[in-house]
């Protein structure tokens, strides 16, 4: 299961909401039997790394784009 967007606004982080928000998450993922849970998070956002480093996840590797003309 793949959380596509996680943020909680700068003035309400580390008030627990984001922990929240991926304990219900969790919660859903269970009853659904899903056994991972992947996000993706800019290189340069170290402090949502730490957070979810801090929520049990890994890095598992790295995501790569291309921008081409259409």
């Amino acid at each position: 299961m793949r959380i596509i967007a996680l943020a909680v606004s700068q003035k309400h982080q580390k008030s627990g909401i984001g922990a929240n928000l991926v304990a219900k998450v969790e919660q859903y993922a269970k009853k659904k039997k899903i056994s991972i849970l992947m996000v993706n998070s800019g290189i340069k956002r170290t402090g949502a790394h730490q957070f979810y480093q801090k929520q049990g996840f890994f890095q598992k590797g790295y995501s790569f784009c291309k921008k081409i003309d259409a």
